[in-house]
């Protein structure tokens, strides 16, 4: 795959495609915003997303990252809320979860430490979901060890889920 830069403001192609910039990402402003500022200027800077997956144009991962963790923890709290006292709510994170984190988890895998804690943060909060344990009292790490997964992150940086 090229990442070829065909314009310096922004836009990019992949093999001949245009791509998008990455609108639904926005982060928080250091300072009041005005009204006058444009959607164009909300977006985050040379970042595009193709095929599910957001490229920077630096091949930094931390925005997908970003924004797999936060798809992930809001589809695990939505099915926290409906799926309160059913038995199957580890199947739930099998099914709907699991899938959000692993989707071409070859090309990004996380290397960094920060990416790694958010990976590993969307599976403790997946173990209190399961256990419904939501004390600050409690341990996740214990939680994971008795429902038999594994680490989000392997040493080698290779992205692994629990089995299902």
């Amino acid at each position: 795959m090229s990442l070829i830069r065909s314009n310096p403001s922004t836009t990019y192609t992949i093999h001949g495609h245009r791509l998008e910039v990455a609108t639904d990402y926005i982060p928080k402003p250091k300072c009041k915003q005005t009204s006058s500022q444009t959607k164009a200027e909300k977006t985050l800077p040379n970042t595009a997303k193709y095929l599910g997956i957001y490229i920077n144009s630096k091949l930094s991962w931390n925005h997908h990252v970003d924004v797999i963790s936060k798809k992930a923890n809001i589809t695990l709290w939505f099915l926290n809320r409906n799926t309160g006292h059913c038995s199957v709510k580890q199947y739930c994170y099998e099914t709907y979860v699991r899938p959000q984190l692993e989707y071409a988890s070859t090309m990004w895998s996380p290397y960094t430490k920060a990416n790694i804690d958010k990976l590993e943060m969307v599976q403790q909060n997946t173990a209190r979901y399961v256990f419904q344990d939501f004390s600050r009292y409690s341990s996740p790490t214990a939680m994971i060890k008795e429902l038999e997964w594994m680490t989000t992150v392997a040493p080698t940086g290779s992205l692994i889920m629990p089995p299902a």
